[in-house]
């Protein structure tokens, strides 16, 4: 027992991810692996958006998570640890019937007369911010009529009619009647995907688990 324990092959570890990452095929690829790795840890996980996890790794309330950015504040960079799992590409969700709706690409300015749904910023600055950036850079500010808390609520909105929506490609596994996907051209267009731990913790289950990540990686191409 304490050599497996030693080695990460068991005792816990918590583990947080946001909702999109669901969606997106690294987060059952590395539980899978993990288990087949280290089946006597005992993983506990939790959802939760990206700052609440950046928080809850400095209290020591969780030991890795899944998230969507890097952190903002100088002290939260020097005292957490981020690896790369994919820098994902981001869709433009719209309702069928739009005269877009059938390209295999745009670009964004193409729709800047165009109404937009989100996720409010206090809860998700991330891809909130990337819709602001994104739309400046192609010389408009979004008009922003309707929010929802929940990224997969957003697809109701938009199959509603209410707006376009800005979201991670894995989100086209949600197939949604009334709702199409179409990339984005921006080279900026992409959402980070990473796992973020505390740069001091080196205890062996953790360890185990960031090594199952980069194997994962390596194997699956994400």
């Amino acid at each position: 027992h304490v050599a497996a324990a030693a080695a990460g092959y068991s005792g816990h570890l918590r583990l947080a991810y946001t909702v999109s990452v669901s969606f997106h095929p690294a987060l059952p690829r590395r539980l899978l692996r993990y288990g087949q790795i280290a089946p006597k840890v005992a993983l506990k996980l939790v959802e939760m958006y990206t700052e609440p996890q950046f928080a809850a790794l400095l209290a020591d309330e969780i030991d890795a998570g899944f998230v969507r950015s890097e952190p903002v504040h100088a002290q939260d960079v020097r005292r957490l640890r981020l690896s790369v799992v994919d820098r994902e590409p981001l869709l433009l969700a719209m309702p069928s019937g739009h005269p877009l709706a059938g390209r295999s690409s745009l670009g964004l300015a193409e729709v800047a007369c165009d109404s937009f749904v989100s996720q409010p910023r206090e809860l998700v600055a991330t891809l909130y911010d990337r819709l602001v950036t994104l739309a400046n850079n192609a010389g408009f500010q979004p008009s922003i009529v309707q929010q929802a808390q929940q990224i997969n609520g957003l697809l109701a909105l938009v199959a509603a009619g209410l707006g376009l929506a800005l979201v991670p490609a894995s989100l086209r596994a949600v197939r949604l009647g009334g709702v199409s996907y179409v990339p984005l051209e921006d080279p900026d267009a992409f959402l980070l995907l990473a796992v973020a731990c505390r740069a001091d913790d080196h205890s062996p289950a953790l360890q185990q688990f960031l090594a199952t990540v980069a194997e994962t990686s390596v194997i699956s191409g994400l």
